[in-house]
């Protein structure tokens, strides 16, 4: 195991870093080892710090805070990787080598692609028992819900344009997150062959072109998805088609106005709507919106978790 394998390194004094992280928003994270002598238990010890990152009008951090977690990690069932993408083989070998049976949820791109693990977007993917889940892309899946209840009428290609907060940018610091470059600014980036549009390729349809941009909010994505399609059709009739898709989906919301970020921001939910198909009744403009940091991770992180262990699929999840 990758944790225990530091215990007994470090001190108070000189700490064995575990992990870390740095937010934009603020909140800087770390976490280290500890085992206990008296206990011989192993814990993470957390810690969370909030220093604002370049607040408005402050030449230093303002009002820090912060505080301590001890997590008992004696007996794991279950292993959530929320690493960066190519970093996760090596900890999942060592995870694999202490228990192969431990669930293993990966939310990086990793293992997308390796049909040894089981590639969940929950709504759509069917439901089988699972103990390597990789979890689906934010981007990914807003156009995977986009597509796939009328997959069988697309003709041709499919076009998607998307734009997504500053959050989708990374927490490393570079010029896609960078406030001063994104102020009045939308920036393109990837152009061709962005890894979502592959993930989309790969496990919905293989005709498809993305083009990703970032833009001066932190969270949140729009994608306009533009669609030639083998039967003329009006927007209402497309309207039915994907409210019957998704009539038991309690997370995804169709709707026949244009959807908004704002209105899904901070929230659970996918919201699909603004179907326009034109003159020639064959060409189709459909729109999604859908909080990256929830529905496109941690949302479907837990969904996928539940079913893990034979669970309602919304437990857990205040969408109400």
């Amino acid at each position: 195991n990758p944790l225990l394998s530091r215990t007994g390194q470090g001190s108070p004094s000189n700490p064995v870093k575990l992990g870390g992280m740095a937010d934009p928003n603020g909140h800087n994270h770390a976490a280290f080892p500890f085992k206990s002598q008296s206990t011989e238990k192993f814990y993470i010890v957390a810690g969370d710090e909030w220093f604002p990152w370049r607040y408005p009008g402050k030449p230093r951090p303002y009002q820090p805070r912060g505080g301590f977690h001890f997590l008992d990690f004696t007996d794991i069932d279950i292993v959530i990787m929320a690493l960066s993408n190519n970093e996760s083989v090596n900890y999942i070998k060592s995870i694999e080598e202490h228990d192969p049976n431990i669930i293993i949820i990966d939310i990086s791109a990793d293992h997308r692609f390796d049909d040894g693990w089981a590639y969940k977007l929950p709504e759509i993917t069917a439901q089988t028992k699972d103990n390597r889940i990789s979890n689906p892309g934010c981007y990914a899946s807003a156009i995977q819900f986009s597509l796939f209840p009328i997959k069988h009428l697309i003709d041709g290609k499919v076009s998607c344009m998307g734009i997504s907060g500053y959050s989708g940018a990374g927490a490393t610091p570079n010029e896609k997150n960078d406030l001063n470059n994104l102020e009045g600014n939308i920036i393109p980036y990837s152009l061709s062959g962005h890894i979502h549009e592959k993930e989309v390729m790969k496990h919905c349809y293989e005709k498809i072109s993305f083009s990703p941009h970032v833009a001066n909010f932190f969270r949140g994505i729009l994608i306009t998805s533009h669609i030639q399609l083998t039967k003329k059709s009006s927007s209402s009739e497309i309207y039915d088609l994907y409210k019957s898709f998704y009539k038991d989906k309690k997370l995804i919301q169709v709707i026949k106005e244009i959807p908004m970020i704002n209105k899904v921001s901070n929230s659970h939910y996918v919201s699909i709507g603004g179907f326009e198909v034109d003159e020639s009744g064959y060409g189709l403009t459909v729109c999604c919106t859908l909080d990256n940091l929830l529905k496109g991770a941690a949302t479907q992180v837990i969904q996928n978790l539940n079913h893990a262990c034979s669970l309602d699929q919304l437990t857990g999840i205040n969408y109400e």
